[in-house]
C-alpha cells in the first residue's frame, strides 16, 4: 500500500510540475460545448445519390438508422438546391 502512495504522489507532483495537463482538460472542456444545446442533435442531412449503387444505398440507411441524424436522399444536386432554396 505504500507503494501505491508513493507511486500516486509521484505521477500527481510530476502533473503539477508540467500543467500540459490542464491544455488536455481546457481543450476537452472548449470542443464539448457544442453539445451543450442539443445544436448537434437532428441534424438535417441532404444525400445526393447520383450513382444509386448498392454502396450508396447502405450508406443512406446506416445515416437514416440513427436518431440524431434525419436525411432526405436527392437525385441531383438541382434538386437538393431548389427544395432548400425554394
Amino acid at each position: 500500500m505504500k507503494s501505491y502512495w508513493a507511486t500516486f504522489t509521484k505521477v500527481l507532483m510530476g502533473l503539477l510540475e508540467r500543467p500540459m495537463w490542464m491544455m488536455l482538460l481546457v481543450s476537452l472542456c472548449v470542443m464539448s460545448t457544442i453539445y451543450a444545446h442539443r445544436t448537434v442533435w437532428d441534424l438535417p442531412v441532404a444525400v445526393i445519390d447520383q450513382d444509386h449503387s448498392p454502396a450508396s444505398r447502405l450508406l443512406i440507411r446506416q445515416l437514416d438508422a440513427g436518431s440524431k441524424v434525419s436525411t432526405r436522399a436527392y437525385d441531383n444536386l438541382d434538386e437538393a438546391r431548389f427544395v432548400n432554396n425554394g
